[in-house]
């Protein structure tokens, strides 16, 4: 898969306070390579437990980044730039209970995640870090009441763990 940066990515530059945002005309698009293997057992009624492994590689991974604003430079800015990748390995367990009680079903899924920047020649010491913005774990629970066939009330629950908003963790 390819995602091409946006445009606010490619030339928008912003300056608040001492902190700068330069645009970056000559971002190049993302391109991910993606896999899952998942074995799924469904069960009587429309349920089903599902585990899930999947691997993801992005190379040129868009992602801001403080950085000299040329290089040698001791002036740092914050934009967006391509590194040179990142990998996310994980694991998914997920399910679906219907009428787990009369009228009511449950969902869910559990989600862990090892997400690492494993090339960056901007700043090679981000190499082995965390990727922003993805937690290791995450967690969703879903419950949907039907007191009457023509209403339902749906609670949820998420929960994750934090998340590194720089590259530098």
């Amino acid at each position: 898969a390819y995602r091409f940066p946006t445009v606010s990515e490619l030339y928008q530059a912003v300056t608040t306070g001492a902190t700068l945002s330069t645009p970056n005309p000559n971002l190049n698009p993302e391109h991910a390579t993606s896999g899952e293997l998942s074995v799924q057992r469904d069960w009587p009624g429309g349920g089903y437990l599902r585990l899930a492994l999947f691997t993801e590689t992005i190379e040129d991974a868009l992602i801001s980044q403080t950085a000299p604003i040329t290089p040698g430079s001791s002036t740092l800015v914050s934009y967006v730039q391509n590194i040179g990748a990142t990998r996310a390995d994980g694991a998914e367990l997920s399910f679906s209970w219907p009428n787990a009680l009369p009228a009511l079903d449950l969902s869910g899924a559990m989600t862990y995640v090892d997400a690492r920047i494993v090339d960056n020649a901007v700043q090679p010491l981000t190499v082995g870090k965390r990727t922003p913005q993805v937690p290791r774990w995450r967690a969703t629970l879903v419950a949907t009441w039907r007191p009457v066939e023509t209403f339902s009330f749906t609670p949820a629950a998420r929960n994750s763990d934090s998340v590194y908003a720089t590259i530098d963790n």
